[in-house]
């Protein structure tokens, strides 16, 4: 049995009974998971993996979880030999319900079409079909608005309709949500849609009431007024408002108010807020009166907005309404349009998937319900936070009166609004899970449980502390608003020693130990503590720090040291008990669970992008002195202020980065520390421990120059991978067309991106104009016909025309590399890219593109877009995979984040407002929708929609917090988070959250710096609290960067992999082979040196890590590879016996010798740079890392040369050598030898001596 807590036990023993699971932040949620799927098959003899459905949040996340269930499966074979059952799921598992929610609906959809109302043949939409349908069916949906004089013209005459087409889209791409939304207010009677708006208008006002009478500056001014009398106006003023806080306080606190109720509470608020302060003289009472009405005036202000909310919705707000009618009945209409086209084109788009399965399973006697209650015993549904009514819904129409939920989830991690997901439907399951079996209104069937898991294997107890400390403040601890996360603390599993002692006697009793952040100095910042040593720990410290009482069953661990290097056999490992925990030894893992050595899914839903990690020796900690102190957790101000003392928006975001970067500088510099799990050191902090986590793709340009800066290597992970690059997706478009001159739709792609830059408009009139005229005509033909009638305005139609005819006659006759590579020089696409945001690093994409073409020769044009287009199905990364990123530091989105973690983590730019720009329709099914039809500032926008706008955006706020959490709750080790010293506004931020929480003088005394404590509900935390200004910042020899400087320097994924166990698998290239039998001189020749000198370099290249020697069938293949050269038998065998006596001198070298003892082999590394005649493509023979970690750069030569020829043949060859040398260094910073292989002698030269 694997190692659970008690709280794990709970979750996954009741298989009996319907769960929901509130797991926090490295509580090892997906361990749980799996453990419950081999529980409840083990309860149940004759069940099998077909009768259980597991639903993940994505598909990479379903891969993992097969291939842990593979794992658990080995290992369940191995323990109990005489069971077949293990070994019958070992066989399944392929084929296991495992998948996203769109996969499942998918099957359904597949095996029960026709209730599902659908053509057997229909495929999912592509992205490029489905936005040329939507435009082609809100242009349809206006043309019969306007010809046919509708109601719905009154919007389309009165405002932009490019902005009414943009409302449509939004419309259309949430069309589910839309429906359910806009049938709350659809189809009432005036009468019963006022009540309906004044409901919502109350549980908003009341909402609002309720922050207002729990904020700490209120209760204090309200306290203050009600014990203290003043004289005469200024008496009268203070019971005025006194009264009104009064009935707002005891109102706000009744359970059961009426809209009536609370509209009168919003008039004793506009009472405070109307207070007229002038009154009551000057003295020291009477100021200190004014005061406190002041601050209860500040509030009542704040939160009646400006204009100021009403008191309540009258008929006379109806009236405005009427433009919510038009604007959905818009959509229902461009709707009808938009699924005739796709019923005509045999598509669905993912909105159907879930809606018809939906639908189909709605009935109480639908078949495919019926299918599925009687076959499935088990549903788990992981990541549930994200899952919104209309999924959580679907899910339970296929649980019959035996099937069991499982629904697991983290509602304080609930981030994906934007795309749909609703906490609200996780925290009212939470409700309805606690109901007892009897309960009316229940929808599920048998007991139920709600559980939690709250024992955190992920953090040092400080950073526990800390986070426990922060969300204490920012989360409500209980509340009745459903989109907000409830407060649950973490505990913490890790302990850390202190002078060979554990702390903690709770530590002690349960072998689960706390952690202690002791006098802390934040290294190279001005301000901290120069205090060393260690600090005490106080009991409140320890009471922050939680410590659980959970007791761990068979605890047996493998480090992450063996798991991710692979040093233990993957048998040792699949068989290992592991309770789910981290080690402090890999750069970014998951705390949830065993993975095998080499699998290609790893730990966490992201881990085979960053778990890649090169890990010290044992040796490496007893050689290492960590420093005295170093702090875990930093708050660091920075002062962006120029020399005239005034605030600039770009500076200020300079100097934050670069206040990031030297942080981590200076962790590393100073051997910062990482704490195994038992407490002991483990080795000092590397730049591939570290991960900058920011809100949004925007902020990544400045933290790449602040790092390049510092030469600090890093890796962006940009949310996107490349082969989803619009760049590369115009560039498959366009191959796609040159092989079927009948896709419209590749073409359509094409003729819209930079390379020809025709709009949608002119392509739309066209190609509609032809269309009428002949209704099946092709895109092309319609270009064609265009052209001969020579219309005016179509200047760039025929260069486009003329331009595509070329590409076709270059299609005939190049090769695939030449044809892309014609295609970008032609168009001059890289250069049109270079003056986009990001320019230069999609102009560079497209090269790379090239590059990759490169390895793809045998392929046509046509089969390598389909490669391409496969490659992006099954989420291959061809960029986003990093580069041998073990020293890189991490910079990707919180979002992208989530799921991950790290042992150091910089939180920058949180200074910043929190809201973006206002939309204009806004809808939820919390109260409907709303759109905003004013038309510049000097019209108030219509009440209705200021309320539900006021609500939307406390469901944003509260979305930023949870965001917030899943940021600092990455942290394993240390975490930093930078803030503005003055920002020059007020708005809401994470900013003034922070200060406040931590209680943050920004212009407070130096006194204020240093070590701090934060003081929470039953705890405490420690952290250092530092000012830096712009200069502190600034590298010491600062040199002036451009932006390619600061993009060459970034580690570039893809280009180098990993050493891995595989065996040897040369690409043949089979494909448009021409058999040719040379003539018998031809044979009698000596083979071209040519020949022999690629023969070696692709031996060499498909060595495998073991480096034993090739046998003759494999070196046959890789002989072959060698095309027509190598096509007579006697040629073949001249090639593999030359190549037999190079690998003899090769095992003899001092090559070999280097090679079997590297840590590292990256052969024929690519890369592509911008040089100075262009982009530039390269590829040395092998870059090799040393066992003492020093890095060559080694290029191989198959020249017959003598001992006295070496020396000037290596001296030839260095200025190619060099220049590899300063590209790898401006690629990734590392500062590489160089070595010349002379393969005939054996010789291993410097060619720099």
């Amino acid at each position: 049995m694997t190692s659970l807590t008690e709280q794990q036990q709970a979750a996954v023993f009741s298989v009996d009974k319907n769960v929901l699971v509130s797991a926090g932040a490295g509580s090892g949620k997906t361990h749980v998971l799996v453990e419950r799927y081999v529980e409840i098959l083990r309860n149940d003899p004759v069940l099998t993996v077909d009768g259980i459905i597991a639903v993940t949040f994505t598909r990479k996340a379903a891969g993992e979880m097969r291939t842990r269930l593979k794992s658990r499966f080995r290992q369940l074979t191995e323990e109990e030999p005489e069971s077949d059952k293990w070994r019958q799921c070992l066989a399944d598992i392929d084929s296991a319900r495992i998948g996203t929610i769109h996969s499942l609906c998918e099957t359904i959809l597949k095996a029960f079409p026709a209730e599902c109302g659908i053509d057997p043949q229909v495929e999912v939409i592509d992205e490029v079909t489905q936005a040329q349908l939507l435009e082609e069916s809100i242009d349809q949906t206006f043309r019969e608005i306007i010809g046919d004089t509708l109601p719905e013209i009154k919007l389309l005459t009165e405002h932009n309709i490019e902005e009414i087409r943009n409302w449509v889209k939004q419309m259309l791409a949430a069309s589910l949500q839309f429906e359910e939304a806009s049938g709350i207010l659809l189809d009432l009677s005036d009468e019963d849609l006022l009540a309906r708006l004044n409901d919502t208008r109350h549980r908003i006002q009341r909402r609002l009431l309720q922050d207002v009478i729990s904020k700490q500056d209120w209760k204090q001014a309200y306290s203050y007024l009600a014990e203290t009398f003043a004289r005469d106006k200024l008496e009268q003023l203070r019971l005025s408002i006194v009264q009104a806080a009064e009935e707002i306080i005891r109102q706000s606190s009744q359970t059961t108010t009426t809209p009536d109720d609370s509209a009168e509470l919003w008039r004793g608020l506009e009472i405070i807020a109307a207070a007229e302060l002038r009154v009551g003289g000057h003295s020291d009472e009477a100021k200190a009166i004014k005061e406190r009405i002041g601050v209860l005036r500040s509030i009542a202000r704040k939160v009646l907005g400006k204009p100021a909310l009403p008191p309540s919705i009258t008929s006379d707000d109806l009236v405005r309404f009427e433009d919510e009618r038009h604007c959905a009945s818009l959509f229902y209409r461009a709707q009808r349009n938009y699924e005739e086209r796709k019923k005509l084109e045999l598509k669905l788009d993912y909105n159907d998937l879930i809606g018809l399965a939906y639908k189909a399973l709605a009935g109480e006697d639908s078949p495919a319900r019926q299918h599925y209650q009687d076959r499935v015993r088990a549903i788990l549904v992981d990541e549930f936070q994200d899952t919104n009514t209309i999924q959580a819904q679907f899910i339970s129409f296929l649980a019959g009166p035996k099937t069991r939920l499982f629904l697991i989830g983290d509602d304080k991690q609930s981030i994906y609004k934007f795309q749909g997901a609703d906490v609200s439907n996780f925290n009212e399951w939470k409700s309805l899970m606690a109901l007892p079996s009897d309960a009316p209104g229940r929808r599920v069937n048998g007991e139920s449980m709600v559980t939690k898991l709250t024992v955190s294997f992920r953090s040092h107890p400080n950073v526990v502390a800390f986070v426990n400390g922060i969300f204490s403040n920012l989360l409500a601890k209980t509340t009745d608003v459903p989109y907000r996360a409830d407060f649950e603390p973490l505990s913490t599993f890790r302990k850390v020693s202190l002078d060979n002692r554990t702390i903690g006697s709770a530590a002690a009793k349960e072998d689960v130990g706390v952690a202690f952040a002791g006098n802390v100095t934040s290294a190279g910042f001005s301000g901290a503590s120069a205090g060393g040593g260690v600090a005490s720990l106080t009991a409140s410290t320890a009471s922050a720090l939680n410590v659980s009482e959970a007791t761990i069953v068979e605890p047996k661990q493998l480090s992450l040291f063996e798991m991710l290097s692979g040093s233990g056999s993957s048998e040792t490992f699949a068989s290992t008990p592991t309770q789910p925990a981290s080690t402090g030894t890999s750069s970014s893992t998951s705390a949830e669970g065993p993975v095998e050595p080499g699998s290609p899914v790893h730990v966490s839903s992201k881990s085979e992008l960053l778990s890649n990690q090169l890990m010290p020796d044992d040796d490496t900690a007893e050689d290492f002195s960590p420093p005295d102190s170093v702090a875990n957790v930093q708050m660091v101000v920075f002062d962006a202020a120029d020399d005239e003392g005034e605030r600039d928006s770009e500076l200020s975001s300079l100097t934050e980065s670069r206040a990031v970067a030297k942080w981590i500088q200076d962790l590393v510099k100073n051997q910062a520390p990482l704490i195994d799990n038992d407490g002991r050191f483990q080795r000092a902090l590397k730049y591939g421990d570290f991960a900058v986590l920011v809100p949004k793709n925007s902020n990544f340009p400045v933290i790449e120059r602040a790092l390049a800066e510092r030469e600090i290597p890093y890796v962006t992970f940009a949310g996107r991978g490349f082969l989803n690059r619009q760049e590369v997706i115009d560039i498959e478009n366009l191959l796609y067309f040159l092989g079927n001159p009948q896709d419209s739709h590749a073409l359509f792609g094409t003729l819209r991106s930079p390379m020809f830059a025709l709009s949608d408009d002119t392509l739309h009139e066209l190609y509609l104009s032809a269309r009428a005229e002949t209704p099946d005509i092709t895109l092309w033909d319609a270009l064609r016909k265009a052209v001969s009638a020579r219309r005016a305005g179509y200047e760039m139609v025929l260069r486009a025309v003329s331009e595509l005819r070329r590409f076709m006659d270059d299609a005939a006759r190049l090769n695939l590399t030449s044809l892309i590579r014609k295609i970008i020089q032609r168009t001059s696409y890289d250069l049109a890219l270079m003056s986009s945001d990001n320019g230069k690093q999609r102009a560079r994409n497209l090269w790379k593109l090239v590059a990759i073409a490169k390895d793809h020769e045998e392929l046509s044009f046509f089969e390598f877009a389909n490669r391409l287009t496969l490659m992006r199905d099954f989420e291959l990364k061809q960029t986003d995979a990093p580069f041998e990123s073990h020293d890189a530091v991490k910079l990707m989105t919180i979002h992208a984040s989530k799921g991950l973690e790290f042992p150091a983590v910089a939180l920058p730019c949180l200074s910043g407002r929190l809201l973006g720009q206002e939309r204009k329709l806004i809808f939820h099914r919390n109260y409907g929708f709303a759109l905003d039809t004013s038309r510049g500032e000097s019209e108030q926008r219509p009440v209705w929609y200021r309320y539900a706008r006021q609500l939307d955006q406390d469901m944003e706020v509260a979305e930023r917090k949870r965001l917030l959490y899943v940021g600092m709750t990455r942290a394993r080790d240390y975490l930093a988070m930078f803030l503005e010293k003055d920002i020059g506004q007020q708005a809401e931020s994470f900013r003034l959250w922070l200060a406040d929480i931590l209680d943050i003088d920004f212009h407070g005394p130096e006194d204020e710096l240093g070590m701090r404590k934060l003081n929470f509900p039953g705890g405490q935390a420690e952290y250092s609290l530092s000012v830096v200004d712009r200069k502190d910042v600034e590298p010491e020899q600062l040199e002036s960067l451009s932006d390619e400087s600061a993009e060459e320097i970034q580690v570039q994924y893809s280009l180098i992999e990993p050493i891995l166990p595989n065996p040897i698998e040369p690409n043949s290239r089979w494909k448009g082979w021409t058999r040719v039998t040379p003539s018998k001189d031809a044979v009698d020749k000596p083979l071209d040196a040519t020949v022999v000198g690629v023969f070696l370099h692709t031996v060499l290249e498909h060595m495998p890590p073991s480096l034993v020697r090739p046998d003759e069938s494999t070196l046959t293949s890789l002989a072959l590879m060698q095309g027509s050269a190598v096509a007579h038998p006697e040629r073949l065998k001249l090639l593999i016996a030359e190549g037999n006596k190079l690998l003899d001198i090769f095992y003899e070298s001092e090559l070999f010798s280097l090679m079997k003892a590297a840590r590292r082999r990256l052969t024929e590394f690519p890369y592509v740079l911008l040089g100075d005649i262009g982009l530039e493509s390269r590829r040395p023979d092998l870059i090799i890392e040393d066992e003492n970690g020093d890095w060559f750069i080694i290029d191989y030569k198959t020249d017959a040369v003598t001992e006295e020829e070496i020396i000037s043949q290596a001296r030839r060859h260095a200025g190619q050598l060099e220049t590899y040398r300063r590209d790898i260094k401006q690629l990734t910073g590392l500062n590489p030898s160089t070595r010349l292989y002379f393969a005939r002698p054996g010789r291993l030269v410097d060619p720099m001596r």
